[in-house]
């Protein structure tokens, strides 16, 4: 990590050695907004269970048929919702909480160890769900307002195999194990032995 300047310099750092260090408290008033867009708080909620499985020294990769898979095998897919959302810069009430379940085509790609298919290739779908109802006390980078719910990926298939979304009531009954971050990486991997 680039050492941090030293604050008490007068001279003004060149484009070449500025560094997010040395003013990410700049950086985050300026993000923060961007943390309750749906595509940032998916990110965050991957961050989570990542971090409860232990793979926070493993590099993020976009653009995979899941997101996370364990060292031993276990592939995860992470959605994400929340209660509240930005809206046209607006903070306003999610009125139907759902989280996308669609299947998808896979691509051959042997180099990767990936066979052609139509499906959903992950073991396991976490959804995270950021459960702050108040604008005032909301921040998607504490744990403690979110809840993860854990299911196998074959009850999916078997009960959903064609759907696109599932709410939360549904899911629940479906059985998906309800748990906070301290009982995640237990969840998971109750549930991938299930597969």
């Amino acid at each position: 990590m680039p050492a941090k300047p030293n604050d008490n310099s007068s001279t003004q750092e060149t484009d070449e050695t500025q560094t997010l260090s040395s003013s990410e408290s700049k950086f985050w008033i300026w993000f923060e907004p961007s943390l309750l867009a749906d595509w940032m708080r998916g990110v965050v909620g991957e961050y989570w269970v990542a971090n409860a499985l232990g793979l926070l020294n493993e590099p993020r990769e976009a653009w995979k048929p899941w997101d996370l898979e364990t060292k031993t095998g276990i592939k995860v897919e992470v959605k994400t919702s929340g209660c509240l959302r930005r809206k046209n810069g607006d903070i306003v009430p999610v009125k139907n909480i759902k989280f996308d379940i669609e299947t998808v085509n896979v691509d051959e790609d042997p180099e990767k160890g990936l066979s052609a298919m139509h499906g959903r290739p992950a073991n396991v779908y976490v959804f995270c769900l950021h459960t702050c109802p108040d604008p005032n006390t909301l921040n998607t980078l504490c744990v403690s307002q979110w809840k993860f719910y854990v299911i196998a990926t074959r009850t999916l298939d078997d009960k959903r195999p064609n759907g696109k979304s599932i709410s939360l009531n549904p899911m629940k009954k479906l059985g998906a194990e309800e748990t906070d971050f301290s009982g995640l990486k237990a969840a998971i991997l109750n549930a991938a032995d299930q597969t």
